[in-house]
């Protein structure tokens, strides 16, 4: 999992991924190597703000997603390490 953060933060570092807010509190991430839009919901781009801003603590992370969603912890640690797991098989494809 810790693996799957990091290529994630590593992409937003260096300018992979870009993050665009919606109106709606939805947003999008570009990838401006693999020319992909990737939707995200208001929980998926909490995350990926956070990322984006440097976060490489997945327990920090998650009691973001806890406190901000009223999720229970577990609900919140399952989900958070599958979406971010997607994205970083994403970009390595």
């Amino acid at each position: 999992m810790k693996q799957s953060l990091q290529v994630v933060r590593e992409a937003f570092a260096g300018g992979r991924l870009t993050v665009n807010s919606l109106e709606d509190g939805s947003g999008v991430v570009l990838d401006v190597e693999g020319e992909q839009l990737m939707t995200m919901n208001r929980t998926g781009l909490a995350v990926v703000q956070l990322i984006a801003d440097g976060a490489d603590d997945m327990e920090m992370i998650i009691g973001n997603v806890v406190s901000t969603f009223e999720v229970s912890p577990a609900r919140a640690s399952h989900d958070t390490e599958e979406f971010i797991d997607r994205m970083a098989k994403v970009l390595q494809c």
